[in-house]
C-alpha cells in the first residue's frame, strides 16, 4: 500500500495539524505489516536451518561412507609405511632432519587417525633421526651481548651506573623461566623420540646455542633438564650410527664434553661424524689440543668425517684416515688448511669417494722434476710423501674452497679415474689445468671464470664434452668494477646451443660445439661490463628446448608401423611422436632442463612472454632469473623470477 502523502516525500512539505494523525496511523499500519513479515522470515530461516542441518547430516553420511572406499584404507602396511618414510624424507634439508617439535612430520602423521598413529609409533625409522636444538639462554641485562642486541634494534646500549633497573631484572627473570620451560619440553620430546626409535641405529643432530658459557658461571645449569638431555643421548650411544654436533669448545672440564669424550666401546656403531666448532669468546688457546683428544674421532667404523670451523691441521687428529669414504674440512677465515698438509692428508685417505677441502694456497708448494706438486716431507712417513702422484681410485666428487689462486701443477699430482664432479669455490681458486687434465670424465663442474681470458674460458668448455651440470660465476667478489674481458658472451651461448637445419619438413640438429650434453646451467654474471644479455638467454633456451630428430631416421615414413628399420633407443635418448611412429632423438644433444641466471643489470624484457611467443616447450622445464634491485626501489630487494616447479634448494648454489 502506497503512502497517501507520496507526493510530499521528495520535497520540504510541512504537515498540517490535520495531516499528522493520518501520517501516524499510516506508519502504525506499515509497522504491523513489517512485524508480520519478520515473523514469516523467522519461520523461513528456521525452515532453512533445518534443511541445512538435514543436508549436513546426509553429507556426513556420504563423506563417511566415501572414506570407507578410500584407497588409502586398502593400502598394505608396507606401502603405507613407505609413504610415511617418503613424507619424512621430503622435509629433510642440507642441515639434516627437522627439529623435534609438534610440527615434526612424524608427529603430524601420528595424529591423523588411530591406525596411522599405531603404524607411526611402531615404525622406528620415523624416529631414529633426532635433531635437538637447545633454546638460546637469555642474556643478562648487564652483559655485552645484551648491549649488542640493543644496538641491533637501534636502541641506546648505555647502562646506568647503578646497574640494570628493576624492570630489566624482572624481564630477565621471566626470560630465564621461559627458557627452563622450553628445555623441559625438549627433554620430554627427546625421551619420547628415543623410546620410539626402539634400539634402531640413531643419527643424532645436537646444536648447543650460545651463550653456553653460562653453564660454567651458573651452577644451576649444571643440573636439571639440560644435563638430562645429554644423559639421555649418551645412554643410547651404543646405537649411534651418525653424530652431528655443533658445540663450542669450552675446555676439558665443561659438562658439554660428555658427548664428545665417550669411551670407544660405548660408540661401536658410529660411522658418520660431523663436528661444527662454534667459536667461543674468548677463544680457548688450547682449542686444537682439546679437539685432538675427542674420542669419537677414533671410532673403528668411521667412514664419514666433517670438520667445520676447524683450526689447525687435521693431521694431528687421531683418525684412521684410510677407512674414510667421505671427508670435509672447512675452517675459519684466518685458518684454512695449508696445501702441503692437504696433500699429505689425501695420501692417507686412499678410499675417499667424496671430498671437500678449504685450502690456504699462500704457502709455496714444492715441485718435482715433472712440475707436479708434491707434499711436504713428513718426518714419520718420508717414503710415503716422496711419491709424485696421489692415487684415489674411488673418488667421485671433489670440492675445493680457496680464497686465492691454487698453485700450478697441482692437478697433475692426482690420479682420479672415477672422478665425475669437481667444484672450485672462490673468485680465483680455479686453474684451467684441472679441466684440461680431468675434463673428459666430468659430468658436473663448478668454477669462477671472472679472471679468465675469453680464449682460456673457451678452451675450458671445450674440455668438458660430457658435462651435464655446469655452474659458472663471473663475480670477482671484491672488485665488481674491475676492467676485465667479457668471457661468457653471446658467442659462447651460441656455441653451447645446437644448430638447426631444415631437411624437408624436419628440423635436423648438429651437436653444439661446447658441452653438447649440458642439461642444467647455473650462472652468476659479473659486474660491469655485463656478459650475455636477456635476449641472448632467450635464444639459448629456445634452441636448447627444441625437440630434434636423428638424421638417420628421416627416411622413415611417418605412416609406417614397421619397426624393423628403426634404430633401437639407447640409454639417455628421448622419443618424439611423429604420426604413428617414434623417431629417436639424437643422444649427442641433451635437452635443457634447468637454468639459473643472476644478472648484474636490472630487468628490461619479459622473458616468459618471449618464450611463449616462440612456442618454446615449457613442460618439465624450470628457470630462475635474479635481477638486482633498482636504485630507487623500496624496499631494496632483488627481483626473482621463477617459472616451473622449484626443486628443493637447487636454484641457489652460491
Amino acid at each position: 500500500m502506497s503512502s497517501p502523502f507520496l507526493n510530499y516525500l521528495t520535497n520540504n512539505h510541512i504537515p498540517s495539524t490535520d495531516e499528522v494523525p493520518q501520517i501516524r496511523a499510516f506508519v502504525e499500519q506499515e509497522q504491523a505489516v513489517i512485524a508480520q513479515i519478520d515473523d514469516e522470515i523467522e519461520l523461513a530461516e528456521e525452515a532453512l536451518n533445518a534443511l541445512k542441518a538435514r543436508r549436513a547430516k546426509h553429507m556426513a553420511n556420504v563423506n563417511g561412507n566415501l572414506a570407507l572406499l578410500s584407497i588409502v584404507r586398502s593400502l598394505p602396511i608396507d606401502i603405507l609405511t613407505s609413504i610415511f618414510m617418503a613424507t619424512f624424507a621430503e622435509y629433510k634439508t642440507y642441515d639434516g632432519p627437522p627439529r623435534i617439535s609438534g610440527r615434526h612430520p612424524s608427529v603430524v602423521l601420528s595424529h591423523v587417525c588411530r591406525q596411522w598413529r599405531q603404524l607411526a609409533l611402531s615404525t622406528p625409522l620415523l624416529w631414529n633421526e633426532i635433531r635437538i636444538s637447545t633454546p638460546e639462554y637469555p642474556h643478562s641485562p648487564d652483559s655485552a651481548e645484551a648491549r649488542f642486541a640493543l644496538q641491533l634494534r637501534g636502541r641506546p646500549a648505555r647502562l646506568s651506573l647503578r646497574g640494570p633497573t628493576e624492570m630489566q631484572q624482572q624481564a630477565y627473570s621471566q626470560d630465564v623461566e621461559q627458557w627452563w620451560k622450553k628445555v623441559v619440553q625438549l627433554r620430554r620430546a627427546t625421551e619420547a623420540w628415543l623410546s620410539r626409535s626402539k634400539n634402531c641405529p640413531l643419527t643424532i643432530h645436537l646444536h648447543i646455542r650460545q651463550p653456553i658459557l653460562e653453564i660454567d658461571t651458573n651452577p644451576s645449569l649444571k643440573e636439571g633438564p639440560l644435563m638430562e638431555i645429554f644423559d639421555l643421548i649418551c645412554k643410547q650411544s651404543g646405537w649411534w650410527k651418525g653424530a652431528h654436533f655443533r658445540v663450542p669448545i669450552c675446555g676439558p672440564g665443561s659438562p658439554l664434553n660428555k658427548v664428545l669424550y665417550l669411551p670407544l666401546h660405548e660408540v661401536p656403531r658410529l660411522e658418520s661424524l660431523e663436528l661444527n666448532f662454534d667459536v667461543t669468546h674468548p677463544p680457548n688457546p688450547n682449542r686444537q689440543e682439546i679437539v685432538s683428544q675427542i674420542t669419537l674421532l677414533q671410532s673403528p667404523l668411521l667412514r664419514s668425517l666433517k670438520l667445520c670451523r676447524f683450526i689447525g691441521t687435521p693431521l694431528t687428529l687421531p683418525v684412521n684416515w684410510s677407512t674414510l669414504t667421505e671427508l670435509r674440512v672447512s675452517s675459519t677465515y684466518h685458518a684454512s688448511v695449508q696445501v702441503q698438509d692437504a696433500l699429505t692428508l689425501l695420501r692417507k685417505c686412499r678410499n675417499l669417494v667424496r671430498c671437500s677441502l678449504e685450502l690456504d694456497p699462500s704457502a709455496p708448494v714444492s715441485n718435482n722434476n715433472n712440475n707436479a706438486a708434491s707434499t711436504c716431507t713428513d718426518h714419520q712417513e718420508t717414503s710415503e710423501t716422496s711419491k709424485s702422484v696421489i692415487h684415489l681410485p674411488s673418488l667421485e666428487s671433489l670440492s675445493i674452497i680457496a680464497r686465492s689462486l691454487l698453485p700450478l701443477g697441482l692437478a697433475a699430482s692426482f690420479s682420479l679415474p672415477s672422478l665425475r664432479s669437481i667444484e672450485f669455490w672462490g673468485p680465483q681458486s680455479f686453474q684451467p689445468e684441472w679441466v684440461k687434465t680431468l675434463g673428459e670424465s666430468l659430468t658436473e663442474c663448478t668454477f669462477n671464470y671472472a679472471f679468465l681470458t675469453p680464449s682460456t674460458f673457451h678452451s675450458c668448455l671445450e674440455n668438458l664434452p660430457n658435462v651435464t651440470k655446469l655452474r659458472l660465476s663471473g663475480d670477482s667478489l671484491y672488485d665488481r668494477t674491475a676492467n676485465r674481458e667479457v668471457a661468457l658472451t653471446k658467442e659462447i651461448l651460441e656455441k653451447l646451443s645446437p644448430t638447426v637445419t631444415l631437411i624437408g619438413d624436419k628440423e635436423v640438429v648438429e651437436r653444439p660445439q661446447l658441452c653438447p650434453r649440458l642439461e642444467r646451467l647455473y650462472c652468476i654474471l659479473g659486474g660491469s661490463p655485463s656478459d650475455f644479455t636477456e635476449r641472448d638467454l632467450v635464444e639459448f633456451m629456445a634452441a636448447k628446448r627444441r625437440k630434434f630428430f636423428d638424421v638417420a631416421n628421416l627416411s622413415e615414413s611417418p605412416d609406417s608401423s614397421s619397426s624393423q628399420n628403426r634404430r633401437p633407443r639407447s640409454d639417455g635418448d628421448d622419443g618424439a611422436e611423429e604420426g604413428s611412429s617414434k623417431i629417436r632423438m639424437t643422444s649427442l644433444t641433451a635437452r635443457l632442463q634447468f637454468v639459473y641466471v643472476k644478472f648484474a643489470d636490472i630487468k628490461e624484457i619479459d622473458i616468459p612472454k618471449l618464450l611463449r611467443e616462440r612456442n618454446v616447450d615449457m613442460e618439465d622445464f624450470l628457470f630462475t632469473i635474479t635481477y638486482p634491485y633498482p636504485n630507487d626501489s623500496r624496499p631494496r630487494r632483488p627481483t626473482v623470477l621463477t617459472v616451473g616447479v622449484p626443486e628443493n634448494s637447487d636454484t641457489m648454489f652460491i
